[in-house]
């Protein structure tokens, strides 16, 4: 049984969009040893021309506890550590760079 609203809801409808893109909502990389790691990588579909990012119930996640093996048999994962170790100094002198011009507009 169901009672009438005084005041009918009414939604509007929404245009439909598209998300031909990935977008990387999360990398998480753990490394306690040269010998074991895990990394996950969660996406969302998005679309880069109208800066779209779909919803977190649209998200999925690629995830595996054997991060050396994927360096040693995968050779873009190998580059994206490589890239990552290669960015670390550059990375550090920036955040550096930031914090004392933030000291000095103080």
């Amino acid at each position: 049984m169901s009672l009438t609203l005084q005041t009918p809801l009414e939604i509007p409808a929404v245009a439909a969009k598209s998300y031909p893109h990935i977008w990387l909502l999360n990398v998480i990389a753990s490394a306690p040893s040269m010998q074991s790691g895990s990394i996950r990588i969660e996406t969302l579909p998005c679309n880069r021309q109208t800066g779209d990012i779909a919803t977190g119930d649209h998200m999925q996640a690629i995830s595996t506890g054997r991060l050396w093996e994927a360096v040693e048999q995968v050779p873009e994962v190998a580059a994206a550590m490589h890239a990552i170790f290669s960015a670390v100094e550059p990375l550090r002198a920036w955040v550096a760079a930031q914090e004392t011009s933030a000291e000095s507009a103080e």
